[in-house]
């Protein structure tokens, strides 16, 4: 985006942000190397928001999309190590999201940061937006491409479905959500400690052994 706009030479100039274990896991130190003060001198704030915005909507989006698609697929369900590629590749794309919201909407840097700046809205506009679209994806997750990964994946064992329970939920909510422990501000930080407490309801409700989870599995509700 911002190579095509001139305020990048090349788009594949990246700083990548060191071998430190934040940087690792999260990418956290991972920056496109783009010149939003040039942009915003040159009053071009539109530019700023669309670029920040460009990895997390756009990019992410689409991955989150084709994952949907692909679990959805007849012929991918047919096949469980294609069905498990797309599974885990909905569970990335969806963990990138909870990564920028809500984890750092309020961040004092980055994409939120310039996203918020750009737009010339409080973050808390990103939050209300942008967090009930995230929110209806972390529903849809629990409550239908989960109990469908029980289905196709051929769980049969309630022991089996709370261990990929468990483990998504440690990847989603003590992996991605605890991204604002990096120094993206104290209301970040604060978020990511919610983002741990949270997982204990998540398993209580959606455990295996839930009445709403044997009914859905039955009638294929999912």
């Amino acid at each position: 985006m911002a190579s095509l706009a001139g305020f990048k030479e090349h788009f594949w100039q990246i700083t990548y942000g060191g071998t430190g274990i934040w940087n690792i896991l999260f990418f956290a130190h991972v920056d496109e190397n783009v010149n939003y003060a040039a942009m915003h001198a040159a009053h071009k704030d539109w530019l700023i928001a669309l670029t920040a915005f460009a990895g997390a909507g756009f990019g992410n989006g689409l991955t989150y999309a084709l994952s949907l698609w692909g679990m959805a697929s007849k012929k991918i369900q047919a096949r469980n190590w294609l069905f498990y590629f797309f599974f885990w590749w909905n569970v990335n794309s969806l963990g990138n999201f909870i990564d920028y919201v809500p984890s750092r909407t309020f961040g004092t840097h980055g994409d939120m940061a310039n996203l918020a700046m750009g737009a010339h809205v409080s973050p808390w506009w990103i939050m209300i937006i942008l967090g009930y679209l995230v929110l209806w994806a972390v529903w849809y997750f629990y409550t239908k491409t989960l109990v469908r990964a029980y289905d196709v994946l051929s769980l049969k064992k309630a022991s089996a479905r709370a261990v990929l329970l468990i483990f998504v939920t440690l990847i989603l909510f003590a992996l991605y959500g605890m991204i604002g422990f990096d120094g993206y501000g104290p209301l970040s930080h604060f978020i990511s400690q919610l983002s741990l407490w949270i997982m204990l309801p998540i398993l209580v409700f959606c455990w295996p052994t839930r009445l709403w989870v044997k009914t859905a599995l039955k009638t294929k509700f999912i």
